[in-house]
């Protein structure tokens, strides 16, 4: 179960941002007075959209709320929790302003800007949603009297293909906000090229600075479970070396508990591994890799056996360098590449 199971769109209300003009200057944004009336496929496409984005581990992290300030965007947010419509439709449209002045260059595009509010999770957790998704052009295929023909279409978004558009979402938790921000630069190479005039100067969110703990703490709680896991000694080692290939190797920018467990754990050990997780404090949603607590733990590899025989290898060749056959009557076969020196 994650935040955005059931996730339900409530109010929607559409406002439009531009770029900086020629000198630089704010261009009044085009808002809007009425919340729209969306039908359901249209709400249902939307929800879908959002969802999807949301649960994309590659695009999407949850994130620290930094900004306290009376207008800045995560009080506002508060303010539009439970909220009339009046209030909600107000707020939104003062959200569109805090972006505008949070956009102060010209390469950063216009385009619309949706707020929604509604219900998320098992527990219907109240969300505020916004997204601010850039124009694209198209074209709509009709077959007219058996004849096909195409009309040119601008100003389209968020269609499947489309990447261009950014979602901060923010969750009511008790008195706390849970944000979570997807962008699509925020890729599993490179992370901390996300748009910082959107999570940042208009949201007031930061990229977790306890990620490398987390990153640690994953390392650590991760190799304990394996360790008093009822299995043999070879299974262990080779979860050992899968956790230091999803750490090391991976390209990816992030980390996640169930996406660990889903690559290298036998199903009977999934929950366990779960719960234990959950159990010292690991987040279940994606975390931001930083390895700067790890870096002399991961540079070498090293198997320990109960005669006090120790194996201490290069982390990333280990695998080429140590071939561990198999245990029987005490005793470990191996091959190792080298010579005695």
């Amino acid at each position: 179960m994650t935040a955005f199971e059931f996730l339900i769109i409530n109010e929607t209300i559409a406002h439009e941002v531009f770029k900086r003009d020629i000198n630089k200057q704010l261009v009044t944004p085009n808002t809007n007075n009425e919340i729209m009336e969306l039908d359901s496929k249209s709400s249902s496409t939307l929800q879908e959209r959002i969802v999807d984005a949301m649960t994309n581990d590659n695009h999407c992290l949850e994130m620290d709320v930094v900004d306290k300030s009376n207008g800045g965007t995560p009080s506002i947010i508060q303010q539009m929790f439970s909220g009339t419509k009046t209030t909600f439709t107000k707020n939104s449209k003062t959200l569109t302003e805090n972006l505008a002045k949070a956009q102060q260059t010209r390469k950063i595009p216009g385009g619309a800007l949706l707020i929604l509010r509604g219900f998320t999770g098992s527990n219907r957790d109240e969300f505020v949603a916004i997204i601010k998704a850039e124009m694209q052009e198209g074209f709509k295929k009709e077959n007219i009297n058996g004849s096909i023909s195409i009309e040119h279409l601008s100003d389209l978004f968020l269609t499947p293909q489309q990447k261009l558009y950014k979602i901060g979402l923010f969750i009511k938790n008790s008195d706390k906000l849970k944000a979570f921000v997807y962008d699509q630069n925020m890729t599993a190479n490179e992370t901390r090229s996300a748009a910082a005039y959107f999570y940042n100067d208009f949201l007031g969110c930061t990229f977790s600075p306890t990620d490398k703990k987390l990153t640690c703490d994953f390392y650590n709680h991760t190799t304990t479970f394996i360790e008093k896991l009822d299995v043999g000694e070879e299974v262990k080692l080779d979860l050992k070396g899968s956790l230091y290939s999803y750490l090391k190797v991976s390209k990816s920018a992030t980390i996640k508990v169930a996406d660990f467990s889903n690559q290298y754990f036998e199903k009977i050990h999934k929950d366990l591994y779960s719960e234990y997780m959950k159990e010292n404090g690991m987040p279940i949603y994606s975390i931001n890799k930083d390895l700067t607590y790890l870096k002399n733990k991961l540079r070498r590899r090293k198997v320990k056996f109960n005669s006090d025989v120790k194996i201490d290898a290069p982390g990333d060749t280990f695998d080429e360098l140590v071939k561990i056959q198999g245990s029987k009557a005490g005793y470990t076969s191996l091959i190792i590449k080298g010579v005695i020196c």
